[in-house]
């Protein structure tokens, strides 16, 4: 899957402050190296900076769902919206959206 960059999650954090850019890519790094280590099917496939958003590949659906909800819950001074999409059968992907709102 990473070698033809399919995935099962994509996370994408739009309207996030840049001071907070270096933080939340530690986050996100550190988060799946975690989950990785739980279980070897949950892999880190990309992070991508795409007009000022990070898009974020991973192998699993619920990695996505869960890195979405830690985000959430270690950026919580700022307000994040998460919106949680999933694909119809048989894809089983899922897209995630986190918005940092005002």
């Amino acid at each position: 899957m990473i070698k033809n960059k399919e995935f099962a999650g994509q996370l994408t954090i739009v309207n996030f402050p840049l001071a907070l850019k270096t933080d939340l890519i530690k986050l996100i790094d550190n988060f799946c190296q975690r989950a990785y280590r739980n279980n070897t099917l949950h892999r880190l496939i990309d992070i991508k900076n795409i007009n000022n958003d990070l898009v974020v590949a991973t192998t699993e659906n619920q990695l996505a769902v869960k890195l979405a909800k830690k985000i959430k819950e270690v950026f919580n001074k700022n307000k994040i919206q998460l919106k949680i999409s999933y694909s119809p059968e048989p894809n089983n992907a899922v897209y995630v959206k986190v918005n940092f709102t005002e």
